[in-house]
């Protein structure tokens, strides 16, 4: 059960969400499907999110910086 999705940061073309669910929240990253378009894919692991706004920053810098990231999804 989904009580809520707020932005929490907008980075030209990449966001991170914080969703607060029914047993926690969670932080996902998320990519334009094309630059300057409103419609956003999921880019970290399908079956995986964050637990804290900090951990998803850091992956999302080093997405962007093109570091390799260990994804098993």
């Amino acid at each position: 059960m989904c009580l809520s999705d707020e932005i929490v940061l907008l980075d030209g073309d990449f966001v991170i969400i914080e969703s607060v669910r029914l047993f926690g929240t969670g932080y996902n990253c998320y990519h334009a499907k094309e630059s300057g378009s409103g419609e956003f894919v999921k880019i970290n692991s399908r079956a995986s999110y964050f637990t804290n706004y900090a951990a998803a920053k850091v992956w999302l810098d080093n997405f962007i910086e093109g570091v390799p990231i260990n994804q098993t999804t």
